[in-house]
This record gives C-alpha cells, structure tokens and sequence, in this order.
C-alpha cells in the first residue's frame, strides 16, 4: 500500500451505501488504484483497462515487495515539489 487509513469507504454505487473497504491506495510500482477496486470488480463486475490486467497477469496476480526506497520514489513522483 502506497497510502492507508483507518477510514472505511462506502460503496458509491449502492443505495445501501454498503462497506467498500478501507481509504487507500495501492501500487505495484507501475499501476496505483484505490483498495476498494476489488470491492467494485466482484460487486458489479466492473471492467478493468487491458493493459492493467496484462500487467497483473505478467505479475502472477501477486503485487511485487515495494521497499520504502521504492515508495519514496512514487510518492516524490505524485507530489513533485
């Protein structure tokens, strides 16, 4: 996880506004997206970019290990001083 809290989302697609998962933000060093995708991609089935899933399937489905280096790198990238 690149960004995390304890906050939870709700699921903005549902009247219900069920639990969707926690505030954060994923990456694999590549590809970054909110957690609660996955939420979304089993609820409503929801279609991914098919270069984000040639990349996932390249990975196995398993994210690499980030170092901290690394996720000092993508953070500086994100918020360029």
């Amino acid at each position: 996880m690149l960004a995390v809290t304890a906050q939870r989302v709700l699921d903005v697609l549902s009247e219900e506004k069920q639990d969707a998962g926690l505030l954060a933000i994923v990456t694999d060093g590549v590809w970054m997206w909110p957690a609660d995708l996955a939420y979304y991609v089993r609820r409503y089935n929801i279609s991914l970019p098919e270069d984000f899933i040639a990349h996932a399937r390249s990975l196995e489905w398993v994210a690499p290990h980030l170092t901290s280096a690394d996720l000092l790198l993508i953070e500086a990238e994100m918020f360029p001083e």
